[in-house]
């Protein structure tokens, strides 16, 4: 209880020091063959505004889909289309995942792969800040290349047993844990790849995905996991990884121009940074790099 209280209020007291980006003029849009899909909810729309309005400039254009967890009030839709040149919202309750899980992130992940079948999608979330340019995004998409986000324990392709190596060190449970154990017994292993990267800012290539593939994983890995275990936080996340790791040609985005942020992270050095779970708000850096973003678009 005493946990998401602090997390509430930290949130609250992010929101009132970031509120300067809603003096940032409104998203100019500008016709690109991408898709910027995000999930969102009432507690994080600052902060997604703070995501967007830093990244959208530096990617170029495209269009805007915003999948709704059901929380975001009239008021929070009225605002993100007055600041995002009216982005579609689409209410998560509407997107079936069919035979996968289907919590929000899984919900946002059907958008994404449906949408990838004419353009090029990115998944960016919410608590994402781009501080400089992005020439490696870009050129994944003019090269029609899938990447993902890179993490602290990885930041290449892995073989299944180099994923079942790693999991080795871990006593834990988690979902991803027990999926990273699980590939070796894949009856493709040979020609299975993975990377423990984080989905959270990830990206699509056009033409390649199919929701059926997507389903088709789900239930390979179901016979190796306890279908209830599969539909916890963070199989999507594994999908996510393992859907860039083996198309042709993925990108992985490194430290420390691409990161991750933990208590030792220096964002000086950034160009993208995610500010994720446990060490969001630590140092005040989060605050500091929205600012130092709302800085550079009031210039």
């Amino acid at each position: 209880m005493f946990y998401k209280l602090r997390k509430s209020l930290k949130k609250r007291r992010f929101a009132r020091q970031a509120r300067h980006i809603l003096g940032v003029p409104p998203i100019t849009h500008k016709d690109a063959p991408i898709l910027i899909m995000s999930n969102l909810c009432h507690d994080d729309v600052i902060m997604y505004l703070v995501a967007m309005k830093s990244f959208y400039p530096r990617i170029g254009g495209g269009d805007i889909l915003i999948v709704n967890d059901g929380s975001l009030t009239d008021s929070d839709k009225a605002l993100l289309k007055q600041h995002l040149c009216n982005p579609e919202i689409r209410d998560a309750a509407t997107v079936d995942t069919g035979a996968c899980p289907d919590y929000i992130a899984w919900r946002g992940l059907r958008c994404a792969i449906d949408a990838s079948k004419d353009r090029y999608v990115i998944k960016l979330d919410s608590d994402v800040v781009a501080l400089d340019d992005l020439p490696e995004i870009k050129a994944c998409v003019a090269e029609n290349r899938s990447f993902v986000l890179g993490s602290f324990d990885c930041e290449e392709i892995w073989t299944p047993e180099q994923a079942l190596e790693h999991a080795r060190g871990f006593t834990s449970d988690h979902i991803q844990i027990q999926a990273e154990r699980s590939f070796v017994k894949f009856p493709d292993a040979d020609n299975f790849r993975y990377v423990r990267g984080c989905s959270g800012f990830a990206g699509y290539q056009k033409g390649l995905y199919e929701w059926a593939d997507v389903e088709a994983f789900c239930q390979k890995i179901e016979q190796h996991i306890d279908r209830d275990e599969w539909r916890k936080w963070g199989s999507e996340q594994v999908t996510v990884n393992s859907l860039v790791a083996n198309s042709p040609n993925p990108l992985i985005l490194k430290m420390p121009k691409y990161t991750n942020h933990r208590e030792d992270t220096d964002v000086t050095k950034a160009a993208l940074v995610h500010f994720l779970g446990t060490w969001r708000f630590y140092g005040g850096r989060y605050a500091a790099c929205a600012r130092r973003a709302v800085a550079t678009l009031s210039a």
